[in-house]
């Protein structure tokens, strides 16, 4: 802090003695903040901050080291308290400056989440310049995620794609909007394609471009859904080939092989790898355990769910009170009840998955087709698990529950 004193000090006096040149501080500060981006190109990072901090001291409101300390505090050191200090107060010397509005909407936005002045910094970013780029996109973005004004946010993303085709942002957000949102995965595919093809490393895009390739195949107008498959798993090798431990590829590979491609080697080789890099992932551990009871390797399987059991109890893990994970802890508890013959564990299995059931019965093994299970109180008024034959509103209700995850495993049996 001295030597910075000491030197915009030295500045001062310089411009004083000198006398003349009434603009001799801000030729001064100018100079200074022109050489810190040189030093920054350079990554010198103490000589770009000693050089900006000299020129906000003798010129405190200088827009140029204004902006750029408060971007390299954002961006560089992980300042954000001080970066949006600095962005406040270039905003203030210069209103209408729109890389200070730009970057000060996206800290509000993704730091903050300030997002009413996130917009306010936006909207007067365009008023000044209607095709800011990163402003359109990171403010389509906002409409769509936080406001969910649809309309506004496909919007901002045109304006953005007739100033930039290959802006990876809008590729992205605008592909998820057309796809889950106005459900056209035809207008989705080529925002997709353009992603993956400019930003090959662009690792969500090529994931949600695969699984939309592998579960809308027919608006996609593949053949079959293998054929969606076989476009999905291209996409999977080329994320898989730059980030071979990526997680969520791995998974989605597995369970592409092992449910529609129906590859029960490459399958199990693929979920080996997930679970060596994440010993416990849940999804993981269910899927490959679907995949050892479909092959056979039934007490290769009862271990496989009883360890995900034991880890998805342990970490009181959010996953308990899903679909998913109530079908994969009845899948077990039939399997303990038919091959293990272990009737008091595949009853508390049973217990287990009816407390996170979002419908009060399930389908049980051993029982007719007709039959459901709850639980209840008996006579010690402990809850207990009573069995009879269903209304029918309460077998459709179970079926539309349970189909998804039943036709899965039968697929992968087939």
């Amino acid at each position: 802090c001295s030597s910075v004193a000491e030197r915009a000090a030295g500045e001062l006096k310089a411009c004083a003695e000198g006398g003349k040149d009434p603009n001799c501080v801000q030729v001064h500060a100018d100079t200074l903040c022109e050489e810190a981006q040189v030093s920054e190109s350079r990554q010198q990072w103490e000589e770009v901050r000693a050089k900006l901090e000299i020129a906000l001291a003798i010129q405190p409101n200088h827009l140029c080291s204004l902006y750029n300390y408060g971007r390299l505090l954002d961006y560089v050191w992980n300042d954000p308290g001080m970066a949006e200090s600095m962005y406040r107060r270039a905003a203030a010397s210069s209103p209408k400056h729109v890389p200070t509005l730009r970057n000060y909407g996206y800290l509000l936005y993704f730091v903050r989440r300030d997002y009413k002045n996130a917009a306010k910094m936006w909207e007067r970013a365009l008023v000044e310049h209607s095709r800011e780029l990163d402003v359109l996109s990171g403010f389509g973005s906002l409409q769509y995620h936080v406001y969910g004004n649809v309309s506004r946010a496909e919007e901002l993303f045109k304006e953005a794609l007739a100033v930039s085709q290959a802006h990876s942002n809008t590729l992205f957000t605008y592909a998820s909007l057309l796809l889950l949102v106005r459900n056209q995965p035809k207008s989705a595919e080529p925002l997709y394609q353009k992603l993956v093809q400019i930003y090959p490393l662009h690792q969500q895009g090529h994931l949600d471009f695969a699984n939309m390739m592998e579960t809308r195949w027919k608006d996609l107008g593949k053949e079959s859904r293998r054929a969606g498959a076989e476009s999905a798993a291209a996409l999977r090798d080329k994320l898989l080939a730059s980030h071979p431990g990526h997680v969520d590829a791995l998974y989605a590979a597995a369970r592409s092989e092992h449910v529609i491609r129906r590859r029960p080697k490459k399958a199990e080789r693929l979920y080996k790898r997930l679970l060596a890099e994440s010993p416990a992932h849940l999804p993981g551990l269910a899927g490959y355990a679907g995949l050892l009871e479909a092959t056979g390797k039934l007490e290769a399987a009862e271990k496989m769910l009883e360890k995900l059991v034991a880890k998805a109890t342990g970490d009181g893990a959010e996953c308990r009170a899903a679909t998913e994970w109530t079908s994969t802890i009845l899948a077990y508890a039939n399997l303990v009840q038919t091959w293990a013959a272990k009737p008091s564990r595949a009853q508390q299995l049973y217990h287990l998955a009816l407390a996170a059931r979002p419908i009060r019965s399930l389908p049980v093994a051993g029982l007719p087709r007709t039959h459901r299970c709850w639980l209840c109180s008996n006579s010690t008024r402990q809850e207990d698990l009573c069995c009879a034959e269903a209304s029918s509103h309460v077998l459709l209700a179970d079926d539309l529950w349970y189909a998804d995850s039943q036709s899965k495993r039968e697929a992968a049996r087939g």
